[in-house]
C-alpha cells in the first residue's frame, strides 16, 4: 500500500476523475509505482466502463 486516493466516475464525461492522493509517509512517487499506478487506474476505469482516466489539478497532496 503506497497511500490513499479519491476518485469518482464522472459519467457525462466518460471518465473515471482523480480528485486526491495521499501517499503514506517515507513513500516517493517513483516513475515505477506512477507507471503502475496508471496502470491500475486504466483497469479500473475501464472495469467500471469509462473510456479514460483524468486527474484534478493538484490531486498529488503531499
Amino acid at each position: 500500500m503506497i497511500g490513499r486516493i479519491d476518485m469518482k466516475a464522472q459519467r457525462q464525461d466518460d471518465a473515471l476523475h482523480v480528485t486526491g492522493l495521499w501517499l503514506e509517509p517515507k513513500i516517493k512517487l517513483t516513475k515505477g509505482r506512477e507507471k503502475k499506478l496508471i496502470a491500475e487506474l486504466n483497469r479500473q476505469a475501464k472495469f467500471i466502463g469509462m473510456e479514460k482516466v483524468t486527474y484534478e489539478r493538484g490531486y498529488l497532496i503531499t
